[in-house]
């Protein structure tokens, strides 16, 4: 049992157990509302993503990179407050430091763990597609267990 419980903390999707029609229901009502908002929190992002992308090539414009990387900003927020993904990206930013840590002997390794986080932790603000996929992608997988347990329960007929 010790064994399975690691490999559960270790997973990065989570697979979702139902012990009654209710409950399933019930996730099933949520997830495809959380869907339909992390729809547009999912485009919010790749626009976010892709002015992101765009301000950082035309850095030598700095007008024309300025509006692309306020575009970027305010995107990247509304997408992770829509579409959540930001507690992914800041446990992922943590395990990087963690390598960067361990890289180096003591006196480096405080200065290194940390600019590898700060570093991670503004990469992955500026792709915020990415983690709001990865919370599309648990929804969906959530709301077709549901439909997938709701298709083999019978209600019984009062």
């Amino acid at each position: 049992m010790p064994n399975e419980e690691n490999k559960a903390g270790k997973e990065l999707f989570e697979n979702v157990t139902f012990n009654d029609a209710a409950y399933a229901k019930d996730i099933r009502d949520k997830s495809a509302a959380k869907l339909e908002k992390l729809k547009i929190a999912l485009i919010i992002a790749a626009v976010a993503t892709l002015c992101s992308i765009i301000a950082f090539k035309f850095v030598h414009h700095e007008a024309l990179s300025n509006v692309f990387f306020v575009i970027a900003v305010v995107g990247a927020i509304v997408s992770y407050v829509m579409g959540g993904g930001i507690n992914i990206a800041i446990k992922w930013a943590l395990k990087i430091g963690k390598i960067g840590w361990f890289i180096l002997p003591f006196p480096i390794d405080i200065a290194t763990g940390l600019f590898a986080i700060l570093f991670s932790l503004l990469s992955f603000f500026f792709l915020p597609v990415i983690f709001v996929a990865l919370n599309y992608y648990q929804a969906n997988k959530d709301y077709k267990a549901a439909e997938e347990y709701l298709s083999f329960y019978q209600p019984t007929q009062e």
